[in-house]
């Protein structure tokens, strides 16, 4: 039985019969009901010895997002997002993933990049 963690994001209308159209990032639940979007972790690897990057799936003002952020340890040891990075509305997924394809497809054919981050043989 999958979680509502690993649920795929789902969006209900939120317009509570005022016509507004909105719609509120949600997930279905195992009982078919739909909850708020909690975060999900898509990636995450060091940036350095003191910051990782995440990949996130997640809302923000009720609306489905993606986030791109260095995460930091704090003085009392809890991680803490970074204030510069992307949240874009994962409505426009598609077209990041294709510019992310591309730009790796380039600086692998440029040779930018080494063979262990990547880059061909």
């Amino acid at each position: 039985m999958a979680s509502a963690q690993n649920a795929a994001p789902a969006l209900a209308d939120t317009r509570n019969g005022r016509g507004n159209g909105h719609r509120q990032a949600t997930t279905d639940t195992d009982n078919g009901s739909a909850s708020p979007l909690q975060d999900i972790p898509i990636a995450v690897w060091p940036k350095n010895s003191r910051e990782e990057i995440r990949v996130d799936i997640g809302s923000f003002s009720g609306r489905a997002t993606i986030a791109i952020r260095a995460w930091y340890t704090d003085s009392s040891g809890t991680s803490r997002p970074g204030k510069a990075g992307p949240t874009i509305a994962l409505r426009h997924l598609p077209e990041i993933a294709a510019a992310f394809t591309l730009a790796l497809e380039t600086a692998r054919e440029r040779g930018l990049l080494d063979k262990s981050d990547g880059g061909e043989e």
